[in-house]
């Protein structure tokens, strides 16, 4: 529900030939969408056009500045997914906001896949330790049980 609330509410998603406004929800991997100036990113996206782009991604990766996107990224010298998410300029992430400019991307990972929704896992697989009681030994000090 968390991650829900930190997407878009709709995504601008071309079908059929024609731009259609869609619930976030029903954005699918493979879709080509359209984002501009003050939206909320849907859905990870491989970008296939940009002009002028600018995300900010700071929900990811703690940067202040908005991260200007760049399509001609070279991974030559080592795997993308290997490389961190803030060097990754030829992506915009889910749940990061477009300060500048407009680009158009293709939809590659959704929901719980997206970075946002792996971080989101994470966060609730982890297992808290269990708290050590405390007793208090008759007119003693209070220790661990």
């Amino acid at each position: 529900d968390s991650l829900r609330a930190l997407s878009s509410p709709s995504a601008a998603v071309l079908r059929d030939g024609h731009i259609e406004t869609i619930p976030s929800g029903e954005v699918v991997p493979g879709d080509i969408v359209h984002i501009k100036t003050g939206d909320t990113v849907p859905a990870d996206l491989r970008l296939i056009e940009a002009m002028n782009l600018e995300c900010d991604e700071k929900i990811l990766t703690g940067e202040a500045v908005p991260v200007a996107k760049d399509l001609k990224v070279d991974f030559s010298d080592n795997n993308e997914l290997e490389t961190g998410i803030g060097d990754r300029l030829n992506m915009a992430y889910s749940s990061s906001t477009v300060t500048k400019g407009r680009g158009t991307g293709v939809v590659v990972f959704t929901g719980m896949f997206t970075e946002i929704g792996r971080i989101a896992a994470s966060m609730q697989a982890k297992q808290r330790k269990p708290n050590r009681s405390l007793s208090r030994i008759k007119h003693g000090p209070m220790q661990p049980a």
